[in-house]
């Protein structure tokens, strides 16, 4: 049985073998194509760069930088009557979109003491402001 082997450095040769070597060769070289998943998923084997993200915490969409440092400021005047923690935690629940669960599996807390903490700074925040 004649078999076309590829070397490491990439020349082709066609070798004479035995059919059971022969059949050996073929079938692993076919089971290797088949459990090769970097080839069957390519959809998980790319470059992050080449993807656009978009969703509450990161927005693919170009902005104005003005309209930005505006809302920024506006941002940290309602967030000047809240005390160290209160600000963290509305900053990221609210502005970076973490859950109640992640920032208490973060900070070793109940998730129902982060939600309540969020919503009492909250409504400190719309009774200073509103």
């Amino acid at each position: 049985m004649k078999i076309e082997y590829k070397d490491a450095d990439g020349r082709v040769m066609e070798l004479d073998v035995s059919d059971e070597i022969g059949q050996f060769y073929l079938s692993s070289v076919e089971e290797a194509e088949k459990s090769d998943r970097r080839n069957t998923r390519p959809d998980r084997h790319t470059s992050l760069e080449t993807f656009v993200y978009e969703d509450q915490r990161f927005f693919a969409s170009a902005s104005n930088p003005m309209k930005e440092v505006v809302d920024d400021c506006e941002v940290e005047r309602l967030l000047s009557c809240l005390n160290d923690r209160q600000r963290e935690l509305v900053r990221r629940c609210v502005i970076e979109g973490w859950s109640y669960t992640e920032i208490a599996a973060q900070e070793g807390k109940d998730e129902s003491a982060v939600r309540h903490a969020v919503k009492r700074a909250l409504k400190k925040m719309k009774k200073t402001f509103f």
